[in-house]
């Protein structure tokens, strides 16, 4: 099997090769906010960026699988790795001498909603991750497409506080917040292997909610006490 036939089987390798081709120019045009200069060095946060992705969803889904001793459920990734273990790495790779922690974060959050969307766009090939079947019908619950339509919003939101002006490092604890938040809601309609109405996932989804909430309102809290003008 080539490596062109292998990437084009398994699509979520190939939805991520799109991704890092994207969060290039993203990394590129955010460079002074992240604290780097040389186009080299854009490359490396992008690769950074899918690694990180990648290695938290995956973790993240052996965590859920041993948990639930489900690991037929979670398969391979889990993409609420993104919000519960890449903060960790992206903190920790912020302590390199001149990089932004700020910044860096700001520009994954928008790497990451472009990165999720085709992600959720490979559930949709793949067949996994969907909604239950409404009520009398075979139709199911647009699960993913609501997800993606949400990446797709708060991708718009982003452009548009950059150019009116945000608290810088607000990006991420938003996404994580609002997410956490959609993420419960869409729990109840999600199709899963367990007959419990509040499972594993919703907590997951309030962890992540809380988590967000408190980094962005804290933020956006000390960025008034130091510079009260700052929208």
């Amino acid at each position: 099997m080539t490596l062109l036939h292998y990437i084009l089987v398994h699509t979520q390798y190939l939805a991520l090769l799109i991704g890092l081709a994207i969060a290039l120019p993203v990394v590129w045009v955010h460079r002074n906010k992240i604290g780097i200069k040389k186009p080299l060095s854009a490359l490396g946060i992008g690769l950074f960026f899918l690694v990180a992705s990648l290695f938290s969803a995956i973790v993240f889904a052996q965590i859920e699988s041993a948990i639930t001793g489900y690991p037929q459920r979670i398969g391979a990734i889990s993409v609420l790795g993104e919000y519960l273990i890449c903060p960790l790495i992206l903190l920790a790779f912020s302590m390199i001498p001149g990089i932004r922690a700020k910044g860096l974060f700001d520009c994954f959050a928008i790497c990451g909603v472009l990165t999720l969307i085709l992600m959720r766009i490979n559930c949709i090939h793949a067949g996994c991750c969907q909604g239950i079947c409404l009520p009398g019908s075979e139709m199911r619950v647009p699960v993913r497409e609501i997800e993606i339509a949400f990446y797709a919003l708060m991708f718009i939101w982003f452009l548009y506080r950059e150019r009116k002006g945000y608290v810088e490092g607000t990006f991420f604890p938003l996404l994580m917040m609002l997410y956490g938040i959609l993420r419960f809601i869409l729990e109840w309609f999600r199709e899963v292997d367990t007959s419990s109405a509040f499972h594993l996932s919703h907590i997951w989804a309030i962890a992540a909610a809380v988590i967000g909430a408190g980094l962005y309102f804290g933020i956006r809290s000390r960025s008034k006490q130091n510079q009260p003008d700052e929208e």
